[in-house]
């Protein structure tokens, strides 16, 4: 007797110690308008943290209800360092706490996103060492400080790229760029607003 009544004082103990309720909730909202969207698949991940190293493990999915919110209710090992909710693969939100915590994620537009063709042309060439550095921010996208930049070499330069602007209206990419010829280097900027679908052109000749 004496045995099963230390067994039934220690199981409890050690359940109590390894599981909690924890309440993960929040809303997703378009990060243009505000408004709440609906049928967004979420997921609930645990990431543990182990010599710098992360494991993650998914813990539940479901989709936002008709006001964009979600609301996961489980219990949660104490062991676990982290954890986040996640949708369309590219947005989280991490989390540390073991008690209820409230979550807003702001997704960008869905659809069509515009572009823009950027065309390099050297149009005038002086010899094998011409160049041009391009380097564009886009101010209202979902990273505004995030440069990117390009850079052509030679005289028989003529290059597209296609730039996507996500984020919010209007749809602007700033553009920064650096001609050097025999040796001097001349400096241009502009502006360019995309329509807000499609694709719009630019074109530097230089």
């Amino acid at each position: 007797m004496k045995k099963l009544f230390l067994i039934l004082i220690i199981v409890p103990f050690v359940f109590s110690c390894t599981k909690s309720n924890t309440r993960l909730y929040g809303k997703i909202t378009n990060e243009c308008n505000g408004a709440p969207v609906a049928g967004v698949k979420v997921e609930l991940w645990t990431g543990e943290r182990n010599n710098g190293s992360r494991h993650r493990a998914l813990k539940d999915t479901m989709r936002t209800f008709s006001d964009g919110s979600f609301d996961f209710l489980f219990r949660a090992q104490l062991t676990d360092n982290n954890y986040f909710v996640q949708c369309k693969s590219y947005q989280s939100d991490y989390v540390t706490k073991k008690s209820s915590q409230q979550i807003s994620i702001k997704l960008p537009n869905s659809g069509q996103l515009p572009y823009v063709d950027l065309l390099s042309k050297n149009t005038t060439p002086y010899n094998s060492s011409d160049s041009i550095y391009i380097d564009f921010v886009r101010p209202n996208s979902a990273n505004p400080t995030y440069h990117m930049h390009f850079i052509y070499r030679g005289t028989s330069v003529d290059t597209l790229n296609t730039i996507q602007i996500d984020g919010c209206a209007p749809y602007v990419v700033n553009l920064n760029w650096a001609v050097t010829k025999n040796h001097v280097t001349n400096y241009f900027a502009n502006s360019v607003t995309a329509n807000s679908v499609g694709i719009s052109s630019y074109q530097i000749n230089y």
